[in-house]
């Protein structure tokens, strides 16, 4: 198949960027003017939501366009089949390089999955076991970068993530200034804004003058026991430190995909070539919304991901259809001619790019946790601006709102508004594959758990693994904060 006549892509994918923290999103205090200035040429899609709200499920699902369930991808520690076909090997197949540029939370012993070229590592391991607590280099990162400890280092300076997002991106514009003969596939991975909490001090000191301005302390108002399992205690002082750090990467971040998006569009001109440039992220953080921080729920803040598909010299425009981050695969296929993916849980978002209206669209977000341990399955549903949240076992707690009239979520209306709730409710039980997939879960839990001990005394470290320069190791006393416990 000839690619000649088709487009370029650069797909630019953050790490846990809250959706609404963008001003292109709404948000009046974070400074992002390279993603407005694109969001202003971009189709922006206002209900993008991932199928899991975790790295792995959630990047398993963004290159293969299945649901997770589907992969056996359950939680951080797993991995998808090297014969799971993804878009990267369909571009390949169709004549295209296929790059992969830093980071995409590959697991197990594949580190290609149709990446016909990988420049640099990710920051986090690749290969099972020495997770980033066992782990030297980190320092006194490595307890920070788990969300259980995510509240023990909240702070300003050079970190981990910092260090390593800069390298990724000067790889990126390193090879945008290279000649190549073939179409270029390419996916640029960084890793902030995901915890650890740390960024630049003028920065951090900037947002938290204004984020204390206008703050309002969250409690939990949920009684549900997956969502007070994750609640954690801090300070009104600490969740505004938190916050300030969070927007500063935001805004740090932001510098970088305005860098990498001008090398793109010289590479172009450059070559005459058509390009498509996407940002993206693969879930967000509740940033101490409801006592909650992190991801791992089906809240707004958590599950919602900014996406934004630029068709460069066209002009987008913002589109209020549900759609999944398991949608981006089938759509690069189809804008690129590509043979398609054979199985698919996702659904092309080319017909909404065409101005089509899918008012029937619907997604899915699933979720797999132990609670006092016990394996539960958590699902999540969103259509025309509603959201249902339901758990196994927890049934009569479930969770309906409306995500555009009630973006905090403070409203269940699950009794009110019973006919939608029904139609949603049907929705998920079709959906749903699971009493179903626990035993999976709890066997996946097991061999995971054999296969860590396994690398653990395998290697240290892979190929693809990127190793922390000692300058940015240590964190300084004043930013470390004690332990903190669930209070649910």
């Amino acid at each position: 198949m000839n690619a000649t006549n088709n487009y370029d892509v650069l797909l630019y994918i953050s790490d846990q960027h809250t959706a609404d923290v963008a001003g292109f999103m709404g948000d009046e205090i974070v400074r992002t003017p390279n993603l407005d200035e694109i969001a202003s040429r971009a189709f922006v899609f206002e209900h993008a939501y991932t199928t899991c709200p975790l790295c792995v499920p959630a990047r398993a699902s963004l290159m293969t366009g299945r649901m997770p369930s589907k992969l056996g991808v359950f939680n951080n520690a797993g991995d998808f089949k090297s014969s799971e076909l993804t878009f990267a090997h369909m571009h390949a197949m169709a004549g295209y390089e296929s790059v992969l540029i830093g980071r995409m939370h590959f697991v197990g012993m594949d580190f290609y999955h149709g990446f016909t070229k990988r420049l640099g590592r990710d920051l986090t391991n690749s290969f099972w076991g020495y997770s980033t607590e066992k782990r030297d280099d980190m320092g006194d990162f490595g307890r920070s970068f788990y969300q259980k400890y995510c509240l023990e280092v909240i702070g300003e300076g050079e970190s981990p993530v910092s260090q390593y997002d800069k390298e990724v991106v000067e790889l990126a514009e390193k090879y945008l200034e290279g000649d190549y003969e073939k179409p270029q596939l390419m996916v640029v991975g960084t890793y902030a804004p995901h915890f650890p909490y740390y960024a630049e001090k003028n920065l951090v000191e900037k947002y938290r003058a204004l984020i204390k301005k206008g703050y309002r302390r969250s409690e939990c108002d949920s009684q549900l026991s997956p969502v007070l399992s994750k609640v954690q205690y801090a300070s009104d002082e600490d969740v505004i430190d938190l916050r300030s750090a969070y927007y500063a990467m935001v805004e740090t971040m932001d510098g970088q995909v305005g860098r990498v998006r001008e090398k793109f569009g010289q590479y172009l001109k450059r070559h005459g070539r058509k390009g498509i440039f996407i940002y993206m992220s693969d879930h967000g953080d509740q940033l101490g919304y409801k006592g909650l921080y992190g991801k791992q729920t089906f809240f707004e803040k958590s599950a919602q991901i900014p996406l934004m598909i630029e068709i460069i010299g066209e002009q987008g425009r913002r589109i209020k259809e549900s759609v999944s981050i398991a949608d981006v695969a089938p759509t690069l296929c189809e804008l690129n001619k590509t043979t398609p993916l054979p199985f698919v849980d996702g659904t092309s978002m080319c017909g909404l790019l065409r101005g089509e209206r899918e008012a029937k669209r619907r997604v899915f977000s699933e979720f797999y946790d132990t609670i006092q341990g016990e394996e539960i399955c958590g699902y999540m549903v969103h259509s025309n601006g509603k959201k249902l949240i339901s758990y196994k076992g927890f049934e009569h707690q479930d969770m309906l709102f409306d995500t555009d009239l009630d973006r905090q979520e403070e409203n269940n209306i699950a009794n009110i508004d019973i006919g939608c709730y029904n139609k949603l409710k049907k929705y998920l039980t079709d959906y749903e594959r699971a009493a179903d997939y626990v035993e999976l879960y709890k066997e996946n839990k097991k061999k995971y758990e054999l296969l860590e001990s396994y690398g653990e005394n395998q290697t240290r470290f892979n190929q693809f693994t990127y190793e922390v320069p000692e300058h940015v190791r240590v964190v300084e006393e004043r930013f470390k904060r004690k332990k903190r416990e669930n209070s649910g």
